[in-house]
């Protein structure tokens, strides 16, 4: 038992890599590179917020892929394939000479990060963990935001040093020879003896408490049911309201007054706060839920909101990093316990890809969005009331989430004396 949870902590370990590098190196850095892109070629912001929808738009068939190949075969192969998928799109991206191909580039990428990253990993750590599921998703998760935070340095520092094309080799490079090699030696979607259920990293007597679990409903049956909206519509409302203010973060800051050197760094920071803030939240979803924990992440992401309309104080930026940078994606390890708390583990497979259709929709709307109404306003103002409002409606819409009942309650029938 202690040798199967040491080799669960090792694959939660080794997906954490996976996340920094894989996601957090491709979607958590488009930003970094609006400024140099904006100087070389004379794009407007939409037009340079569309690489990242790019990018956010490829992960829909990337993730829809992964859902349903990963209930027949090992989650080494889409994450490898994935990963090799994004590398390669990323150096492509880095010899391209027009819109067209480095758009055609990211959209590649992001096609390899939805096979690669969110719904893989939630999907592992699903089968090898039970009580502790939360913090190990949020740990597993948190790779994200680590890896963003330092992925943004090492592609501005690139980019000061080489230009852009320079930034995305240096993304590509840790894809090649870190996540892939770990990947093929490390990454098991079971435990050994667990074909297709649940680990129990516990003991025996607990045993009972997986047996429910290990059902749920079938896509089929779940899209008939209000629950499956109501994430859908959270995950959206999510994606919408922080991939917009993640893009933007760096020419907003620079627009109101601060140094680009200043900017990335504050970007850097709000990914590594988030990072911290996904362990934290995974522990509080352990106690209370994902539906309330996730509820209240969605209500400090939009008090979080209000502080960066007021960020040309420094203290009051400082205050910004403080609030949201723990919240603002958390939901990203939540939404995988939301899903199998309200629709149960069977199915999380196809389930958690249909529901990444939301997450990747919100994540290229609310860039395009941000950057239109800047384009058409010249202010940031009314983007990011629009984005407090979607994190508002978010809050009540995850409180209308039911859990999945049979959970529960089959438990205690098979725990009731005759």
């Amino acid at each position: 038992m202690l040798k199967q949870e040491g080799r669960a902590w090792l694959i939660v370990a080794v997906l954490f890599a996976i996340g920094a590098f894989i996601f957090g190196g491709t979607v958590s850095t488009p930003g970094v590179f609006f400024a140099p892109l904006i100087k070389e070629f004379g794009w407007n912001h939409a037009r340079v917020s569309s690489l990242a929808s790019a990018i956010t738009l490829g992960t829909i068939p990337g993730s829809i892929a992964a859902g349903f190949v990963l209930e027949r075969i090992d989650a080494r192969i889409p994450i490898t394939s994935g990963a090799t998928l994004t590398a390669a799109s990323l150096l492509f991206a880095s010899r391209a000479n027009s819109y067209f191909p480095l758009l055609i580039s990211c959209f590649f990428a992001g096609l390899g990060v939805g096979m690669a990253s969110l719904l893989p990993i939630s999907l592992v750590i699903a089968n090898w963990f039970r009580e502790k599921r939360g913090i190990a998703m949020g740990v597993a998760i948190a790779g994200i935001s680590a890896g963003g935070m330092v992925m943004v340095q090492v592609a501005a520092v690139a980019i000061r040093a080489g230009g852009w094309r320079a930034g995305y080799v240096a993304l590509a490079l840790p894809i090649l020879l870190i996540a892939i090699p770990l990947t093929v030696v490390v990454v098991r979607t079971y435990p050994p003896g667990e074909p297709g259920g649940a680990a129990t990293v516990q003991p025996e007597e607990e045993a009972l408490s997986n047996l429910p679990e290990l059902e749920g409903f079938s896509l089929a049956e779940a899209v008939g049911m209000r629950s499956f909206w109501l994430v859908a519509a959270a995950t959206f409302l999510f994606a919408f309201t922080v991939y917009g203010i993640l893009t933007q973060l760096v020419v907003y800051l620079i627009g109101i007054g601060y140094q680009p050197s200043t900017a990335a760094i504050v970007l850097g920071l709000m990914l590594g706060f988030n990072a911290a803030g996904k362990v934290v939240f995974g522990m509080v979803a352990d106690r209370i839920g994902a539906r309330l924990a996730m509820a209240v992440s969605f209500a400090i992401i939009a008090c979080g909101i209000v502080l960066l309309l007021y960020s040309q104080e420094g203290l009051l930026l400082a205050s910004f990093l403080t609030v949201y940078g723990p919240a603002w994606g958390a939901p990203l390890a939540l939404i995988p316990l939301l899903t199998i708390e309200s629709l149960g583990l069977k199915h999380y497979g196809s389930l958690g890809g249909t529901l990444r259709i939301a997450e990747a929709t919100g994540a290229v709307l609310g860039p395009l969005t941000i950057g239109r109404i800047f384009d058409l306003t010249n202010s940031y103002r009314p983007a990011f009331a629009l984005s407090i409002l979607c994190a508002i409606v978010g809050m009540l819409t995850t409180l209308g989430c039911k859990n999945f009942r049979s959970i529960a309650t089959i438990a205690d029938e098979i725990r009731a004396p005759a």
